[in-house]
This record gives C-alpha cells, sequence and structure tokens, in this order.
C-alpha cells in the first residue's frame, strides 16, 4: 500500500511540474519602469481620538458616501454580518464601548491581525485587475488573505457597524483610513496600516497618503479592463531631498538615467521625492492582439472639500516618464487628466498608457 502512495505522489508532482511548466512556457513577459517625481511635505499626525461616533447622522455630508455598500465592500453579506455581530462587537467589553468608534476599530484591527493569516497575491491573467482579488466574505472563510484583500475586508467590517472608511495608497503600500467623529470639534480621517502591529501610528510627523477613493468603489494603482494580462510590480526605489523645482528636475533627469544624486536633507517640512517601479506586463503566448492599455493613479488627490484634513498639494505629481526595459515592448502614453467623480469634488489624477509588442513570433 505504502509503494501504491508513493507512486501516486510520484505522478502526480511529475503531472504538476509538466503543468507548470507549460503555464510559465506559455507566458510572455514584457518588463518596463514607470519613474514618477513628486513634491509633498510632511504633516503633523493627530493623535487618535478616544472617542468616535457610531451613528450616521453625525457625520458629515462628505464622507457619508464611505458608508455604503457596494460590490467590492458588500456589508449585507450573511458572513461579514456574523463576523461583526459574533467576532468584533461581542468581544468588546464593557458593552458601552460597542458604541465608540475607537473601540471598534481597534477590535477590527485585531480581529485581522489575529485572525486573518497572510497570503501571496495571487499571478493570474484577468480581464479586470479586482478579479486578481477575494471579497471579504472569502477572505472570512478561508482565514487568509493579502494585504488589498485585509484593507477590504476591514473597509466592509467597518461599513458594517457605521463607521466611514476607504483604502488608500500611503508609503508605498495600501492601508484603511477610517473617519472618527469625536463628542466635539471636528472629525478626522486616520491610518490602518496592517503592515503595523497597533492600530495608532504615534510619529508626530507623516507623509499625507498619495491618494483616495473618491466614491464608495475603490481604486487601485493601475488598472486595465481591455485586455486578459497580468501586470507585476518587481521592486520600488526612492530618493528623499529637499532643494528648489529647479533641483528637483535636474535630479529627476538623473534618476532616469541612473546617475548619482546628490541629496539635500536638510527639508524640514516640503520635498520632492523621486521613484522607480519596476514591473513586468505579461501576455499569454496564443493572445491575437498584444496590446493592452493600463491606466495609473498617480498622486494627485484635490482635497478642498475636506476643510479639516490636510491641504490640496501634500502630495502631488510634478513629472512623470514610463521606460520599456525590453526591446520588444512599444510604449504609447496621453497626456495625464483627471478623473472628478460627484457627488465627491474631489479630483484623481491619471495616466493611460498603452503597450504594444512588437514582435509577436517569440
Amino acid at each position: 500500500m505504502l509503494l501504491k502512495h508513493k507512486i501516486f505522489y510520484f505522478i502526480f508532482g511529475a503531472i504538476l511540474s509538466l503543468t507548470l511548466l507549460y503555464a510559465e512556457d506559455n507566458i510572455e513577459k514584457y518588463k518596463f519602469s514607470f519613474y514618477v517625481l513628486l513634491k509633498g511635505k510632511i504633516i503633523k499626525n493627530i493623535p487618535r481620538y478616544d472617542f468616535g461616533y457610531r451613528i450616521e447622522k453625525t457625520y458629515p455630508l462628505r464622507v457619508k458616501e464611505f458608508l455604503l455598500t457596494s460590490k467590492y465592500y458588500n456589508i449585507n453579506n450573511p458572513a461579514l454580518k456574523n463576523t461583526a455581530e459574533n467576532e468584533i462587537l461581542s468581544n468588546i467589553n464593557p458593552e458601552y464601548r460597542r458604541k465608540n468608534a475607537y473601540y471598534v476599530t481597534a477590535e477590527i484591527f485585531n480581529f485581522i491581525k489575529n485572525k486573518i493569516f497572510d497570503e501571496n497575491p495571487r499571478e493570474e491573467f484577468k480581464l479586470n485587475h479586482h478579479e486578481l482579488f477575494k471579497y471579504p466574505s472569502e477572505v472570512i472563510k478561508e482565514g487568509k488573505g493579502n494585504l488589498i484583500e485585509k484593507c477590504r475586508l476591514a473597509v466592509a467590517l467597518c461599513r458594517y457597524l457605521i463607521i466611514p472608511a476607504r483604502i488608500s495608497y500611503w508609503n508605498n503600500h495600501y492601508v484603511v483610513e477610517y473617519y472618527l467623529q469625536p463628542l466635539k470639534g471636528k472629525g478626522h480621517w486616520f491610518i490602518m496600516d496592517f503592515e503595523r502591529e497597533e492600530i495608532d501610528i504615534k510619529d508626530e510627523r507623516i507623509k499625507s497618503v498619495e491618494w483616495f477613493p473618491i466614491d464608495k468603489d475603490e481604486q487601485l494603482n493601475e488598472q486595465w479592463n481591455d485586455e486578459e494580462i497580468f501586470l507585476k510590480r518587481n521592486g520600488v526605489k526612492e530618493i528623499v531631498f529637499g532643494g528648489d523645482n529647479n533641483l528637483a528636475k535636474e535630479n529627476f533627469e538623473k534618476f532616469k538615467r541612473d546617475e548619482v544624486i546628490q541629496i539635500e536633507d536638510n527639508f524640514k517640512d516640503k520635498f520632492y521625492l523621486v521613484r522607480k517601479t519596476d514591473y513586468e506586463i505579461w501576455f499569454k503566448r496564443e493572445s491575437e492582439n498584444k496590446k493592452a492599455k493600463v491606466t495609473f493613479m498617480l498622486p494627485f488627490n484635490n482635497r478642498y472639500n475636506f476643510k479639516n484634513e490636510n491641504s490640496d498639494d501634500d502630495l502631488k505629481t510634478i513629472d512623470y516618464f514610463v521606460k520599456s526595459e525590453s526591446a520588444d515592448l512599444k510604449v504609447k502614453y496621453k497626456r495625464t487628466h483627471t478623473r472628478i467623480n460627484p457627488p465627491q469634488t474631489g479630483i484623481i489624477y491619471t495616466l493611460p498608457v498603452e503597450f504594444v509588442i512588437l514582435n509577436t513570433g517569440k
């Protein structure tokens, strides 16, 4: 019997290896780099309020949209409801603390940190970027998820428990912003970062978030929906420095040529940042159309309607550059443009890039 098992696992392993080998051989991979020059400033971090309402009417009109259900945050799902009631609220004692969003958001953070295990992002061909990620109910059922999936779950739980929340991008990774409305004064968006051990970010001065969704549906850092492709981030390199606008542009040109940059690090508030993100774009070898358009979200969110938040120039794009690292990959991009989604008056800055394979006979 033991011999039969060994033969079975040997055959199974061989078939799996051949399948993976075929799958890998059926993929065409092309490299490119995305360069961006940003202007920003360090902001004062507001300590987390020790009280927050969980009553919809207490929130300003401008944040109520972030309480709504959506395709990616289905707050009506039975599994989500059960988790919110029996895993979040029931663990908060004494009972009166369950009305305080300060304790509820902490319990959501602890539940996801302790009960949802890490999982690597999937590498699959999809027509829609969002389809690469599980829904919150699936994350609950499986007990594991990658960073975006954890953020989705946190947003869905917050919204079910009447706490406005949204996904944001901060310090080169995804986080959740949730809104606390205190007993007195103005409310504020706070950061929930699953790469930290505690919910409270105690740094006195921090970078503001790069962008946030301006409606109830999330947007990721890049999107595609016209071809079945996969986009993989291989690494990020960035340099922060002080100085003026002319020096920043000179440094950006040097950065694009991989030259050494002399750092002016004596800045107090305002700074410039150059960043290079290395990507691979994957096509199926048998695909007839070796062409795809990817839309990148750039740091430029006008928050002027969020009067109590940071100003509208905390972090914005000054210049950008997309460079093909593969001889057969041609890059064509149009001018950046803004996307405005009512009823919010915020702005998202977008860069549509078209990738074309010149030699399909590989």
